[in-house]
């Protein structure tokens, strides 16, 4: 074939020929020989492919994509998915697979195996949480586990998905439920949340149920005594028992909830109060005794120890504890003691005199008697047998002759005492007389003196210059003089000191 001029320096740099073989076939060489356009093309190569070499008898490398090699050395143009090197004679390092080993493994593998290098599929099946082929798909909510074969517990707080590895509810578990995944009730006793709440102790056990596991109820009712759906109530006052629908005895004070066993009011005894107390007794547990002075020896009102129909005489009060005040007597205490009356007993009126009386009411006196009662008969040695009917003196006289020397006797002893009281009476006299004296003796001297002052001060004008009287001292006015002598000098001249001593002497 004839092509245009091709060179470095012709129009055409390169040209392309198309050589038909007739088929398919694995060349490494072609010579274009030419001496002249008239050429011709010599082509060699192996007429069957896989193989290669000078003689094309040696297999390519089996892993060599499409099983094809070059024609001469035999190196893989390109390897099979999972091998690599010029030959594909390696694997694929691990956590890598596919053409050129250019792909990841998904790292979901079982027991952290690596995945097949030429697939990326995961031989011995998924880890936990992940499936397919290649491992590389989740387990959708609500299941877990190889191959997603696990189903989470409906029980997993507010329904969350419980963990795709594991199976556990990672949250909580809702109220009722325990452990990891959720799926044990609460054990016995105890329910809620996290099952940290006990079940109430007045539930009635039964077949091992006590209370609801979720809310806990109790399921199988209450014990005695107690009512409501966590048996949290005990029985309103006055009932008690089985669902509370037994009445407690009204005569109780307090009633057991439970058994209905009772403490009683005042006045009644018993395991339900239905007893009264015994008579002579009343009040709280019959402890109290009645007064015994109930009109007509009645007993007293077993409640509250009240006589119902009054007092015997001497007594007073609900309960007939009060005697009469003193100088009363008798029913109600309406009457009065009579007036000599030293003690009066209070239910008959009956009299202890006092002295000088004698007789049922102490209207008597005494006679040739004396004392309480008139007890003591007056002394045999009275005139008459007469004597005081209060202190048993004798009024008349002594028969023996003490009288005489009794009374001679008081009035030594009266006389005396009279001497002795006016000897201190004498002594108050003259003590007072004495002081008296000096006071009027003090007075006289003192208004003798002031007399005499005057008297020299009138001499002393009528012969200086009036001259003031009284002074040892002048004013600028009044100058000093020596020739002139004081007041007091004046007074102490011989015929003025005779004139006062015959004043003192009068």
């Amino acid at each position: 074939m004839r092509t245009e001029g091709i060179g470095l320096k012709s129009v055409y740099h390169s040209a392309w020929w198309n050589v038909d073989l007739g088929g398919i076939y694995n060349i490494y060489s072609v010579n274009i020989l030419f001496k002249n356009y008239e050429g011709y093309v010599i082509v060699e190569g192996c007429t069957k492919r896989g193989v290669y070499g000078s003689g094309c008898d040696t297999a390519c490398p089996v892993n060599c994509r499409e099983n094809d090699c070059h024609i001469r050395n035999g190196t893989c143009f390109a390897c099979k998915p999972g091998w690599k090197e010029k030959t594909c004679e390696r694997k694929c390092r691990e956590g890598l697979y596919g053409e050129r080993c250019s792909q990841l493994c998904s790292g979901n593998c079982k027991d952290n195996e690596t995945c097949n290098h030429v697939t990326g599929q995961c031989d011995k099946g998924c880890t936990t949480g992940w499936k397919g082929a290649m491992c590389d798909k989740e387990c959708v909510d609500g299941t877990f586990g190889y191959d997603c074969n696990g189903n989470c517990s409906a029980n997993c707080l507010n329904e969350l998905p419980c963990n795709k590895t594991t199976g556990h509810c990672e949250d909580g578990c809702n109220p009722g439920y325990t452990d990891s995944d959720c799926k044990t009730r609460c054990p016995f006793g105890h329910f809620g949340s996290a099952c940290n709440e006990s079940c109430n102790i007045n539930c009635l056990r039964k077949n091992d149920i006590l209370c609801d596991h979720i809310g806990g109820e109790c399921l199988n009712g209450c014990e005695d005594g107690y009512i409501g759906t966590h048996c949290n109530d005990s029985c309103e006052e006055g009932y008690y028992g089985n669902k509370c629908s037994f009445d407690c005895s009204q005569n109780c004070k307090t009633c057991r909830h439970t058994d209905g066993f009772c403490t009683c009011k005042e006045g009644w005894l018993g395991y339900n109060c239905t007893t009264g107390c015994p008579p002579g007794h009343y009040g709280l547990d019959c402890k109290d005794n009645c007064s015994g002075h109930c009109i007509n020896n009645e007993p007293c009102d077993h409640i509250n120890g009240v006589c119902p129909s009054g007092c015997q005489d001497g007594y007073t009060g609900a309960r007939c504890t009060n005697t009469c005040a003193e100088g009363y007597y008798g029913g109600n205490c309406s009457k009065v003691c009579f007036l000599n009356c030293r003690t009066c007993r209070h239910t008959d009126g009956q009299c202890s005199c006092v002295a000088g009386w004698m007789g049922s009411n102490c209207s008597i006196e005494c006679d040739q008697s004396y004392g309480e009662n008139c007890r003591y008969a007056c002394g045999e040695h009275c005139v008459n047998q007469t004597c005081d009917r209060f202190n048993g003196s004798c009024l008349l006289g002594r028969t023996d002759g003490q009288s005489f020397q009794k009374y001679s006797e008081k009035i030594r002893l009266l006389t005396e005492e009279l001497i002795e009281s006016s000897k201190q009476m004498l002594l108050w006299i003259i003590g007072f007389s004495v002081a008296l004296a000096v006071c009027v003796l003090f007075i006289i001297i003192t208004c003798t003196i002031t007399i005499l002052r005057k008297t020299a001060c009138n001499a002393k004008r009528k012969t200086e210059d009036k001259q003031p009287c009284l002074r040892s001292t002048t004013t600028a006015k009044h100058p000093v003089t020596t020739n002139i002598v004081s007041n007091y000098q004046e007074l102490n001249t011989e015929k003025e000191r005779n004139a006062y001593e015959s004043i003192l002497l009068q």
